[in-house]
């Protein structure tokens, strides 16, 4: 039986950046596809979503956020005192999410030697796994440690999607990409709900060490294509760009 397609959100192409365009309808939140902001796809967010976006999305890069675009879009007026008090609660809650991936990776990692720890290891309330954390934190060491111990090269973070290679192609992090593809890291795995993989994210960040590395493990140009029909010219042009 064949498998019905999830049916993707149309991509648009637009003016250069230095040309004033238009942010994302209220609501909406907009992926762009390479540097100049020629190329992009909105999609719908719900409410819970746009609540966890600031969290989940941290190193997502070029992501604009209608739902929580500026105070033209939202007139709601609070007093300073309120507005206040609203700045420090989120950071309260950024501190507290930084503290408990903090604990959950020094935990992964002197635990990590027990067998089968890595393979079920606990997770940060937001679904982070001590993988997807030391790769966000850039920490060639400790993803080296966990890997070397059994950690899912593959895990993905439950917001976006991603993986951790798709993390460190994105930040250019060549030494943990490397390390990744090491342990037979996936190059062509795609991303829900952008489409995203590791190749569009080493592009879209020009990222030049990293997209070759990619491409010499086995990335395929043909899929983001496949996937992208409206960008294949945007991403052929953004590789001849890159050398």
């Amino acid at each position: 039986m064949p498998i019905a397609r999830r049916q993707l959100a149309p991509c648009y192409l637009g003016p250069p950046k230095d040309t004033e365009v238009e942010g994302p309808p209220e609501g909406y939140a907009r992926i762009y596809h390479n540097r100049r902001r020629t190329a992009w796809t909105d999609y719908k967010l719900g409410s819970k979503e746009a609540e966890e976006q600031s969290l989940s999305r941290q190193s997502t890069a070029d992501t604009d956020f209608g739902a929580l675009a500026s105070p033209k879009r939202h007139q709601i007026k609070m007093s300073p005192s309120t507005r206040t008090l609203l700045v420090n609660l989120e950071a309260q809650k950024c501190i507290g999410c930084c503290m408990q991936r903090s604990k959950v990776l020094e935990n992964a990692l002197t635990y990590c030697r027990i067998p089968g720890y890595c393979e079920n290891c606990p997770c940060t309330d937001d679904g982070w796994t001590p993988l997807l954390i030391a790769t966000q934190r850039r920490d060639a060491e400790s993803v080296e440690t966990l890997l070397s111990n059994g950690a899912e090269v593959d895990c993905k973070e439950p917001q976006s999607g991603w993986t951790p290679l798709m993390f460190a192609a994105s930040l250019g992090d060549v030494p943990i990409v490397k390390l990744l593809l090491k342990y037979k890291a996936s190059v062509n795995t795609f991303a829900c709900p952008h489409d995203w993989n590791p190749l569009c994210a080493a592009i879209q960040a020009n990222n030049k060490d990293v997209v070759r590395l990619l491409l010499d493990a086995g990335a395929d140009i043909s899929l983001i294509k496949k996937r992208h029909p409206a960008l294949a010219e945007v991403y052929e042009s953004e590789l001849k760009h890159l050398g």
